[in-house]
Parts: C-alpha cells; sequence; structure tokens
C-alpha cells in the first residue's frame, strides 16, 4: 500500500485499485472469499450489486474470522449479549429489538 495511499494523483489511484485486485485475488485463492466473482472493474465502479456482494463476502469473513479467534473481549456469543451492557443483539440478529 506504500506509495499508492493516501490517494494524490490518478496514477495513485490506478495502482491502488491493482493492490487491492491482487490482495482479493489472493484472498480468493486461499478459498475465503468461495462464490464471489472478483473483477477489476468491480473495483473501478465500486458501485452495484458485485461490489456489494463483495463487501459481504468480505466483512462475512472478518467477522468468522474474529469469532473463530474467540470473538471480542466480553461477548457471549451463545447469548448474543455482552456482558458489558447486557444489551442484545435483537430479534434473530437483525439488530431489531422488542
Amino acid at each position: 500500500m506504500q506509495g499508492c495511499w493516501p490517494i494524490y494523483e490518478p496514477a495513485q489511484s490506478r495502482e491502488l485499485r491493482n493492490v487491492v485486485f491482487k490482495w482479493l485475488d489472493d484472498i480468493k485463492k486461499s478459498g475465503r472469499l468461495a462464490g464471489v466473482l472478483i473483477r477489476r472493474t468491480t473495483l473501478d465502479d465500486c458501485c452495484g450489486q458485485r461490489y456489494e456482494e463483495l463487501l459481504l463476502a468480505l466483512s462475512t469473513m472478518v467477522l468468522r474470522d474474529k469469532i473463530e479467534a474467540g470473538g471480542w473481549e466480553g461477548y457471549l456469543p451463545s447469548t448474543g449479549m455482552s456482558e458489558r451492557d447486557g444489551v442484545g443483539i435483537g430479534k434473530e440478529g437483525t439488530g431489531l429489538t422488542g
């Protein structure tokens, strides 16, 4: 990422997209982003269904890794509640309460 972030010139933007594409491609080859179509144009546009699916897959991967590594301090995975504030995540994990 050095040399392409922060972006000051258009050439740096292209370089950042190339670096990110290679990084995503490596993650996909490792099997952690199965079923996600990754194209350079997805990173050019940063919108649309393919981009949203990529963001969903990445966030799911990060959450899965965090939970498998032991989760967050004070979080009780069996209840969906925090020890700190005693507030649950809501109905069926949707974030809705009541």
